[in-house]
């Protein structure tokens, strides 16, 4: 899958695997940004239990607001941090 691109998303490198499926670190070519795209395991794609589960986890990822994380650390005393 590394390598390859589906629909608009350069897959980059797989990140991991558990019981739900693959996830890869990918770019999206249209609006060029990081995502990560997640794979259902062939078995589990027609499981609709699954697809439920699946669909759910999509949503729930999708109304996530990832803000950057900056490290910050109190000033020393009597000192201003510039």
């Amino acid at each position: 899958m590394v390598g390859r691109t589906v629909s608009h998303y350069r897959v980059l490198e797989r990140l991991g695997s558990g019981g739900m499926g693959v996830v890869y670190r990918a770019e999206d070519l249209r609006l060029a940004r990081p995502v990560a795209l997640k794979f259902l395991p062939a078995g589990l794609a027609l499981d609709r239990h699954a697809l439920e589960r699946f669909q759910r986890e999509a949503r729930s990822a999708s109304a996530l607001t990832v803000l950057p994380v900056l490290a910050l650390a109190p000033p020393e005393r009597g000192r201003i941090a510039g």
